[in-house]
């Protein structure tokens, strides 16, 4: 079985109750940074399921918000801004990761 998938017929009720609330907020809310190729996802590992494009960017309902999920190439975290903001905040980073939160916060 493939971990990750867009095949509906590998969703089960929990996921598509998720995917139809993901989809409700994206027409509601839209998603600035979600380009071309937009596909919903299901990760059979993580149990998450989430849109994202050609160019690999994430949204997930954070709550009632539908937000872009980040991770951080160089330390490997991974989560919505303001989790990966405080989980770094007060750390010796990584130059790489000072960037990343950089970035982050623009």
């Amino acid at each position: 079985m493939d971990i990750q998938t867009a095949d509906l017929s590998g969703f089960g009720y929990r996921e598509i109750d998720l995917a139809i609330e993901l989809l409700k907020a994206y027409r509601e809310q839209g998603a600035e940074n979600l380009g071309d190729g937009i596909n919903l996802n299901f990760n059979s590992s993580s149990g998450y399921v989430f849109l994202s494009d050609s160019d690999y960017n994430v949204y997930m309902m954070n709550g009632d918000s539908l937000e872009q999920w980040f991770n951080c190439s160089y330390c490997g975290q991974e989560g919505f801004k303001e989790d990966l903001l405080s989980n770094h905040k007060g750390k010796d980073l990584h130059k790489d990761c000072k960037e990343f939160n950089k970035e982050l916060r623009r």
